[in-house]
């Protein structure tokens, strides 16, 4: 059996970079949930890759590479190739196919059809984890998203009050831009930049509060130690790897940024963590928001 570890998961820059462990079965301890069921961490959201709101899966794809050859995506059929199909009558090239997969697949393993999928046409949500809300903008706009009430799926007072814009654009500072939505919810405003843009909007969910020891920070829970220099905003495992000049940058950056957030807590009348007395709730709606996004991926808003 193959197991990946929990720390490289968490930590894991790309997806190439999780190396499962073989195991013998015997040395295996099989632990289940109450009622007799297993755990799914990184389905159900209590596990977190660090790739998550990273921007290197637009770009590096080869972690593709490495799932069964079945569930890959085939290469698109060239277009001179397609219309000779269509001319001999055969437009699927099913003759060609079934000899192509006679030869290279098993006859006991499935073989999946390609799906293209259907471009949005309107900026929809989506919540992969218990961790994000993400925002994805798909018709060009100058301002800024500013989540409300009756367009988010999820309660905006459970949203943190910082959030990240990743545009499209690749100039200046428009590329990543991290602001408080609250303060433009308050004042009835949002940021407008210089042109229209793609892109999404990352928003944190507020967390439980952690075991004594921890905290959740940027949205990750997070060992607390108290000689340490990192901000908050920077992950422990990106920290170490960064060079003096970096760390310096960061420092002076959450110098400023830090107590705006704190401020903006304040002013929002948010808490760091979920009310103890709203953790019931919280779990359901959480559970829910996924199910309905998941089931309609491309929802549709406005806004």
């Amino acid at each position: 059996m193959y197991v990946a570890d929990w720390e490289q998961i968490l930590t894991a820059q790309h997806p190439s970079f999780i190396y499962p462990t073989r195991i013998r079965r015997k040395d295996i301890v099989v632990i289940k949930m109450l009622h007799d069921k297993f755990r799914f961490p990184v389905a159900e959201g209590a596990l977190v890759p660090n790739y998550y709101n990273s921007t290197i899966l637009d770009f590096d794809t080869t972690f593709k590479d490495f799932r069964p050859y079945g569930r890959r995506s085939r290469a698109p059929r060239p277009q001179a190739e397609t219309e000779e199909l269509l001319e001999k009558g055969d437009p699927l090239g099913s003759s060609e196919q079934a000899q192509n997969l006679s030869a290279e697949v098993g006859d006991d393993e499935e073989i999946v059809p390609t799906v293209q999928p259907v471009e949005p046409e309107e900026d929809y949500w989506m919540m992969p984890n218990n961790d994000l809300l993400i925002r994805h903008h798909v018709v060009p706009r100058r301002h800024l998203h500013v989540p409300t009430s009756e367009s988010c799926p999820f309660p905006i007072e459970w949203l943190d009050v910082k959030k990240e814009t990743f545009t499209y654009l690749d100039h200046g500072d428009s590329h990543w831009i991290e602001d408080c939505w609250t303060a433009d919810d308050r004042e009835g405003t949002s940021r407008e930049l210089d042109e229209e843009f793609l892109g999404r909007t990352v928003y944190t969910l507020l967390k439980k509060k952690p075991m004594p020891g921890y905290e959740y920070q940027n949205g990750r829970l997070t060992k607390v130690h108290k000689e340490t220099s990192r901000p908050e905003h920077i992950f422990s495992n990106n920290w170490v790897r960064m060079g003096a000049n970096a760390k310096r940058e960061s420092q002076a950056y959450w110098a400023v940024q830090g107590p705006i957030r704190d401020r903006e807590r304040r002013m929002s009348g948010r808490e760091a963590n979920i009310r103890l007395e709203d953790y019931e709730q919280y779990d359901r709606v959480v559970n829910d928001t996924r199910q309905s996004l998941l089931q309609k991926p491309r929802q549709r808003c406005h806004v």
